[in-house]
């Protein structure tokens, strides 16, 4: 009898053992999935913080999906991949942070289009640089003497309708909590040429020309940086590579974002060089170029605003648990 009991002892004993090592293993397997689940995608933990913390604490990816340090303007940090989390919740809706700025701001765009709109209607300015605008429209973001795009030059005297639209109607839609923490900032809106293939080069075309205001659009530059295919970070090559614009959502999520998951063009805030009446487009199909009306041709509208830089919020930037302003 004794030898019996000694025998279910050690049973005991050793099943006991064998649960509790597989439980520490199956906790460490959990805490190794996780920490790679957090490499791999730039989660972030779900705790209160700002968009500093956000510069601070996780620009610092090299590969995949994430927030990267941008190579082209010191001191901003650049969201790129094929699905980031980088998701913030405002007026009830999903948007996406673009970039934290070097002021501390956030630059977002809305993660779905608000419809089909002209850059500047038909019609609408015809004088000055705009003279050819009767059909086409054109592609001068904001009113301006003397406005210079390379070898075309001369007055423009309103802004481009959906800049008014944007800036007018459609922020007073916004609710007063967005209002508040949007920030007047600047957008730079100079030309740059479809031929280019230097992406630095295209960043200071763009640089060239400056608006300060509260909602404008993505620019061509901010585009291409969103890929993390080196073969594609210039304007270039999403014109004229098909590996580029062929797959474009499997290395950019702002293509998906811009022409509704490659249902429809989507307008970008720059001008074509040395062009009056043609500002750069984001095809469904995934290439950069313009639209065959000009700017007086329909195409998705995606705002872009700058978010103020002592925000708190809280939330894992993910689409199902996204940031969100703490009040």
């Amino acid at each position: 009898m004794r030898i019996r009991r000694r025998k279910n002892r050690q049973i005991k004993f050793i099943m006991i053992t064998s649960i509790n090592l597989l439980f520490i293993l199956t906790l460490g397997y959990a805490a190794f999935s996780t920490n790679l689940n957090i490499s791999a995608k730039g989660n972030i933990v779900d705790k209160k913080m700002t968009s500093g913390d956000l510069k601070n604490l996780y620009c610092n990816a090299s590969n995949g999906d994430g927030l990267y340090k941008d190579v082209y303007e010191n001191g901003r940090c650049f969201y790129r991949g094929a699905s980031p989390n980088n998701y913030i919740e405002l007026n009830g809706e999903l948007w996406r942070i673009v970039s934290v700025e070097v002021d501390g701001t956030m630059k977002v765009i809305k993660n779905t289009s608000i419809g089909l709109k002209t850059f500047d209607n038909a019609n609408y300015r015809t004088t000055g640089y705009c003279l050819s605008g009767a059909t086409y429209g054109c592609n001068a973001w904001m009113a301006m003497n003397n406005y210079t795009n390379t070898s075309v030059t001369g007055n423009v005297d309103k802004d481009a309708s959906i800049n008014i639209y944007l800036n007018n109607d459609y922020y007073n839609s916004l609710d007063a909590m967005l209002k508040q923490n949007i920030v007047s900032n600047t957008f730079n809106v100079g030309a740059t040429s479809y031929n280019e293939t230097n992406l630095g080069q295209s960043v200071t075309d763009e640089k060239r020309l400056t608006w300060k205001g509260r909602i404008g659009l993505l620019s061509i530059s901010e585009f291409v940086r969103g890929s993390i295919n080196e073969k594609c970070i210039s304007v270039n090559a999403y014109l004229g590579d098909s590996e580029c614009y062929s797959n474009s959502s499997l290395h950019n999520y702002l293509f998906d974002i811009i022409t509704s998951e490659g249902k429809y063009n989507g307008w970008l805030i720059t001008p074509y060089v040395s062009n009056r009446h043609d500002p750069f487009l984001a095809r469904s199909h995934g290439s950069t170029s313009s639209h065959g009306k000009g700017a007086a041709g329909e195409a998705n509208i995606l705002p872009v605003m700058y978010l103020k830089s002592d925000l708190v919020f809280s939330g894992k930037g993910t689409e199902t648990n996204p940031f969100e302003i703490k009040e």
